[in-house]
């Protein structure tokens, strides 16, 4: 049941990412969907609901598929104008995003883990990575110079990062290391 939430939440995701990047939510909405930091941490989220190691990648790596895979339709949908997308149009869609769909399959499984390790016994480079993808992202594409649309999006990201890591100390000390 957890697997069919993941695609379905995955499906939603992505969809809804691509739909906030259109041009009807001006410069905060793609600049926002142009952030990478909430695809790591949906993972993460769904690697939290597991005991196991290899549940958590499935997971993890379902939900970031699923994603991508609602990206790519809304994106299709979106290339398909009136007539609505064709197998070719959503094909060549797919082909446009493959580097993401690849690095999706890699990261997936990885953040999914992560958030496993952290249910289980609150190993810290998990919660380092979570809260550090959010957190240090802005500055990440400050220093490449990929930066752009209203900085408060940035600030915004960068606050939502130091806000989990304060979630994950203060879960950290008081709970301690979780029981298996």
């Amino acid at each position: 049941m957890l697997y069919l939430l993941a695609s379905l939440v995955g499906i939603l995701f992505g969809g809804a990412v691509e739909h906030v990047g259109s041009l009807a939510f001006g410069p905060w909405g793609w600049t926002t969907s142009q952030l990478s930091a909430p695809w790591l941490l949906l993972p993460f989220a769904f690697g939290t609901t597991e005991r196991r190691a290899p549940n958590a990648a499935a997971l993890g790596m379902i939900v970031s598929l699923f994603g991508l895979t609602g990206y790519v339709l809304m994106l299709s949908v979106a290339a398909g104008g009136a007539h609505g997308p064709t197998a070719l149009v959503v094909l060549h869609e797919a082909g446009t995003q493959a580097r993401w769909l690849l690095a999706g399959a890699v990261t997936g499984p990885l953040y999914g883990v992560l958030g496993q390790r952290w249910r289980v016994s609150h190993w810290w480079p998990s919660a380092l990575l979570a809260a550090g993808a959010l957190t240090f992202e802005p500055l990440t594409l400050a220093v490449v110079g990929r930066t752009f649309g209203p900085v408060g999006v940035y600030f915004i990201e960068t606050a939502a990062g130091l806000a989990l890591a304060a979630f994950f100390v203060l879960t950290g000390r008081r709970q301690g290391p979780a029981t298996p």
